[in-house]
């Protein structure tokens, strides 16, 4: 993922900051699109921002109207000469917090197992 040609940027959910790691672009795309009201982009973040995000800032903005527990999804890739992708990701959601858990099996890229958790707020 970059921004204006620079992958120094920063991740923000509703302007806070989301302690994203790793494959940002994949934890993303586990956000159901319904519940997403608006993205907003800042190409050029003034001084207030943390100078991680030099490259520019994605506010991700969430409905209000949040609905608390357990949501996932399961994806499988199949190729050719034994390459595979599996990715399981849950999430739950309480009144304060989302907590995402992203497994990622995969032979394509020598990657055997990778486990992701994250807290958002």
């Amino acid at each position: 993922m970059s921004l204006r040609g620079s992958g120094n940027i920063t991740i923000l959910i509703d302007g806070k900051p989301s302690g994203l790691t790793g494959d940002r672009s994949t934890i993303l795309s586990q956000i159901p699109a319904n519940s997403i009201e608006s993205i907003e982009v800042i190409t050029n973040p003034s001084a207030k921002y943390d100078p991680e995000g030099m490259g520019g800032i994605i506010n991700v903005v969430l409905k209000k109207n949040k609905k608390i527990g357990f949501n996932g999804n399961v994806g499988v890739t199949l190729g050719t000469r034994n390459k595979y992708n599996g990715t399981i990701s849950l999430n739950y959601r309480n009144k304060k917090s989302i907590f995402f858990l992203i497994i990622i099996i995969s032979t394509i890229n020598s990657t055997i197992v990778s486990l992701v958790l994250e807290k958002i707020f």
